[in-house]
């Protein structure tokens, strides 16, 4: 059950990071990239009048800072428990 369970997590991973790759806007499905681009409208970080192309721009720069803070995470060494 443990080696399922560790199974689940590495492919949920793999899924996650593959999905958040900021090359192009192709790589990442349609539906996400829409998602993004309206959740940052909506945050006000976006103008609701934004070009094609400062939508795309925004987007990448918003899935390329999320990548980068997951990257510095793995970086960190583990908190020791002080009990």
């Amino acid at each position: 059950m443990k080696h399922l369970i560790s199974l689940l997590k590495l492919t949920f991973f793999l899924v996650f990071f593959t999905i958040l790759n900021p090359t192009t806007q192709a790589d990442a499905p349609v539906e996400n990239f829409d998602k993004i681009a309206e959740m940052l409208k909506q945050s006000g970080k976006l103008s609701e009048t934004a070009t094609e192309e400062e939508t795309e721009q925004a987007v990448k720069d918003y899935i390329r800072e999320r990548t980068k803070s997951f990257k510095d995470a793995k970086k960190k060494p583990p908190k020791k428990n002080e009990s």
